[in-house]
């Protein structure tokens, strides 16, 4: 158990690209998606923050590190201005997005808000 009382559950973020990102918000209802960056030190930070919200959240939504390295398009098409970059996703559609090396604490609330608006 980690210290926020998730389960290890060996879960890691699926990692996607600018070719595998689109079509994988297709197949998920909800989704949080860090996007990085190689040589990005806010990057590095974020990473085991998405492996424990894998871990916890995994089997209720996508949870997914998407590398940005030459992926305008997509930096275009969903506004991520600054790097790391966290996007919630319902739909496919943006919802709310977090810049830096986010609270984990904030990420969780607002997953846990998003589930009880969709569950509830």
């Amino acid at each position: 158990m980690t210290n926020d009382g998730a389960v290890e559950t060996g879960t890691n973020p699926r990692s996607l690209d600018g070719a595998t990102l689109e079509p994988a918000l297709a197949e998920s209802r909800l989704a949080i998606v860090e996007f990085w960056a190689d040589g990005c030190l806010f990057s590095r930070l974020l990473q085991p923050k998405s492996r424990r919200l894998a871990a916890r959240y995994g089997d209720r939504l996508l949870v997914a590190r998407c590398r940005l390295d030459g992926s305008e398009a997509i930096v275009e098409r969903i506004g991520v201005r600054y790097l790391p970059a966290v996007v919630l996703f319902r739909a496919g559609k943006p919802l709310r997005k977090w810049y830096g090396d986010t609270p984990e604490s904030m990420l969780v609330r607002a997953v846990e808000s998003l589930l009880e608006n969709v569950d509830g």
